[in-house]
């Protein structure tokens, strides 16, 4: 069996003229899910990076590093 990867992105925050309203469950949706994923006896992912209101920036080369280092047979999440 393969490496198990994920990449969870949570984003409550938004520029002030995209005139969206912050969200308050994303950071806590991350939180669960990530705990839960790095969990041995249900999950079982070996890498479970959390991004918490980042541009997509300081987002993307982490994501890209992980997919190309990904082999056949590996699982990679990106929520």
């Amino acid at each position: 069996m393969g490496r198990r990867l994920a990449f969870l992105i949570g984003n409550q925050q938004f520029l002030t003229e995209s005139e969206l309203s912050s969200l308050r469950g994303p950071r806590n949706d991350v939180t669960a899910l990530a705990r839960l994923l790095s969990d041995p006896e249900r999950g079982h992912f070996d890498d479970v990076k959390s991004f918490f209101d980042q541009p997509h920036y300081e987002i993307m080369p982490v994501i890209e590093e992980g997919l190309q280092s990904a082999r056949s047979g590996d699982l990679v999440l990106i929520f």
